[in-house]
């Protein structure tokens, strides 16, 4: 096996580190606060112009602050058939969204969607597009903490989410995608790599959330959508055009129902 990314603490015969265990064992020794303020099944998105188009489109109220240096609120929002879900936006970058995601399933989370954005890759993945990642290659140093070292790691909610988009006539590609730490480090180099072993998207957090989710042992999954394309150059996108009304309503049915067919 080729280890893609590997501190060079690392040893190659059995990928211990400089502390001489493997990093996913053993328990930690911080506490978190639990309660059960958090919604069984919860929506989190990264963004503030998302964030804001959900609290325009439903009933919502404030039922939790996960408190770190900048503390995150909690809103339970409620759906036009009586259901509810728990919404709140996360910081970007592994370390930031696992810290939350921690304080969240401590406070009664059980299964998570995240809906966020990437960078397209592939022809198929243009601006716009809807990106279920089927498998995170790790790039980044979090998941680490939650998983075995291995090139990449899936999510066994492809196929649930695959229907629920379907259901709701969303399209979509599915696919590999590239999780790193260093936005501003995806050289030329690392992203030829990167579509040579078939990854459509490029983003942060999706090997991280799939390593949590073997670690809890709870579905947490995750949407994207395509906002800018990397090629020979990079080609921004300031306006998605799936961050609207419409859009984002049907997003937050499917988290619903996510939530609902995972019991």
């Amino acid at each position: 096996m080729t280890i893609l990314y590997r501190p060079n603490t690392f040893e190659s015969s059995d990928m211990n580190n400089i502390f001489g265990m493997p990093l996913s064992k053993g328990s930690s020794i911080v506490s978190l606060e639990t309660d059960d303020s958090v919604p069984d099944t919860v929506l989190v998105v990264f963004e503030d112009r998302i964030l804001d188009i959900i609290k325009d489109l439903y009933k919502f109220r404030p039922v939790s602050v996960l408190k770190e240096c900048s503390p995150v609120t909690v809103y339970s929002i409620t759906l036009s058939n009586g259901g509810t879900i728990g919404l709140y936006q996360t910081p970007i970058g592994s370390p930031a969204t696992a810290i939350f995601l921690e304080r969240a399933i401590a406070k009664g989370a059980r299964k998570i969607l995240f809906f966020g954005s990437c960078g397209g890759l592939s022809d198929d993945a243009a601006s716009g597009t809807f990106v279920i990642p089927t498998e995170a290659y790790r790039g980044e140093g979090t998941s680490f903490y939650y998983a075995e070292p291995s090139d990449s790691i899936g999510s066994r909610y492809c196929g649930l989410l695959k229907e629920l988009m379907d259901d709701y006539g969303l399209t979509y590609v599915s696919g590999p995608v590239w999780s790193t730490d260093a936005m501003f480090r995806e050289t030329k180099e690392l992203v030829d790599r990167m579509k040579s072993l078939g990854c459509i998207g490029v983003e942060m957090e999706c090997s991280t959330l799939y390593a949590m989710s073997e670690y809890h042992g709870m579905p947490i999954a995750s949407i994207l959508f395509v906002d800018d394309t990397l090629g020979d150059e990079w080609n921004t996108f300031q306006t998605s055009k799936v961050v609207n009304k419409d859009t984002l309503s049907k997003i937050v049915e499917i988290a619903c129902r996510f939530g609902e067919r995972l019991g």
